[in-house]
């Protein structure tokens, strides 16, 4: 089965559970409340002017976010999702684009919550060699500080990922604690990790 394949089924079936989004608990608006004010901060501190969210799922908690004075690009792997967003928020640009492979625009952020821990370790080092090839500046990335493996897994799955350690060693120089309820106490530790594409290793 394909990376978008996988997705697709997973979205078509609603296999997060969420009755809210498409794109699970995670992106409830409950779930998101300290993300969307720190996200606001961030725009901000670092002079951010363009965004790629990729995968914007169904926009369900973006939409909450001012935007009014960035140049946001939504992008998911499922078509369905991209021609309902276009549909709901005709104002907005969405496109379908698999991040492993397809040309990224060069934007100031590369957004990516809740995606590499979806990932196999290929996918996920594809994925972050090709946002790299975008000439992007910086990439925000879900990651979970206080898990010590990074197993690996099929498209599809989950892990609680950990960015800064085996195999993938990125450095961050920001944080946002999401102050995730999700599972609580097991998830606390859910992050947005901000990183400087210019300083990544090549992938």
């Amino acid at each position: 089965m394909s990376l978008s394949e996988t997705f697709i089924e997973i979205y078509s079936k609603n296999g997060w559970g969420s009755s809210e989004s498409l794109s699970g608990s995670g992106s409830e608006l409950k779930n998101t409340v300290v993300l969307r004010k720190e996200l606001a901060y961030l725009l901000l501190k670092y002079e951010i002017k363009s965004i790629l969210d990729i995968p914007c799922g169904d926009f369900n908690w973006m939409k909450e976010v001012d935007l009014s004075s960035i140049e946001y690009y939504g992008a998911d792997i499922v078509k369905s999702l991209i021609d309902n967003n276009k549909q709901q928020y005709s104002n907005i640009t969405f496109d379908v684009l698999d991040i492993t492979k397809d040309v990224l625009p060069k934007v100031d952020l590369v957004f990516t919550r809740d995606l590499f821990g979806h990932f196999s370790d290929e996918n996920i080092f594809s994925a972050l060699k090709n946002i790299k090839l975008s000439g992007s500046k910086y990439l925000l990335a879900t990651s979970f500080t206080k898990w010590s493996d990074n197993p690996n897994i099929k498209d599809g799955g989950w892990k609680c990922i950990n960015l800064m350690i085996k195999p993938y060693y990125l450095k961050p120089i920001y944080l946002i604690n999401e102050n995730c309820m999700e599972g609580y106490p097991n998830y606390n530790d859910k992050c947005m990790l901000l990183f400087e594409l210019n300083n990544l290793c090549s992938f």
